[in-house]
């Protein structure tokens, strides 16, 4: 893979209906193993095939148990904290934002597969206590990797105060084709795009 482009997997504890499956059929399902993930034959070898034949981004291919195995530059595991998954991911973007590159995290993933819960935590308390010197640990990427920007600007600023930071912020969410400005609690309700107000939050230190 690219060194710019980095492909990771994480994959959320069994939750739900998932929890009904017989033991055996959980542990059947998948298991990790350092960058690599393998999906066990729960469905027969033609399904885990197919699955190596369309893999997610990873590498992949089926064992002759009819097994699908993938790699990728990193694998997160069922039990990967929010500060673990930061430390690997997160912080690395930060690092490489500073030193001048261009810097994305996207998430890709079916509905209920955790791509909220990595982004932003519990969406019940990740709007909270974004000031505290240590973040709760259900806080997701977004609120770590803006207190990780915040101090490294800081640190950097101690070192030499004649460097000027600005920082532009919007929030947007683009969901079913309609966009919403999520730093408006008033666009919760669907809005039309030529009444979205973007807000730039300037920083200097």
């Amino acid at each position: 893979m690219a060194d710019n482009i980095k492909v990771y997997a994480r994959f959320r504890p069994l939750v739900g209906r998932d929890l009904r499956l017989s033991a055996s059929a959980r542990a059947a399902a998948f298991s990790v193993t350092d960058n690599s993930i393998r999906l066990n034959n729960a469905n027969g070898k033609g399904r885990a095939k197919q699955a190596a034949s369309v893999g997610g981004g990873g590498s992949g291919k089926a064992d002759s148990n009819g097994a699908a195995a993938f790699s990728f530059d990193d694998v997160f595991g069922p039990t990967t904290t929010q500060q673990d998954l930061h430390d690997r991911v997160g912080r690395v973007g930060v690092q490489q934002l500073l030193e001048g590159y261009n810097s994305t995290i996207l998430t890709y993933g079916q509905t209920g597969s955790g791509k909220t819960f990595s982004m932003y935590g519990d969406e019940g308390t990740c709007w909270k206590d974004w000031d505290q010197d240590e973040l709760p640990t259900d806080h997701g990427l977004v609120p770590r990797v803006v207190a990780s920007l915040l101090d490294e600007i800081a640190e950097r600023h101690a070192r030499n105060s004649e460097i000027q930071y600005v920082i532009t912020c919007s929030f947007l969410e683009i969901y079913n084709e309609t966009i919403k400005d999520l730093f408006d609690p008033s666009t919760k309700k669907k809005v039309k795009t030529s009444k979205l107000r973007l807000r730039t939050l300037r920083l200097f230190a």
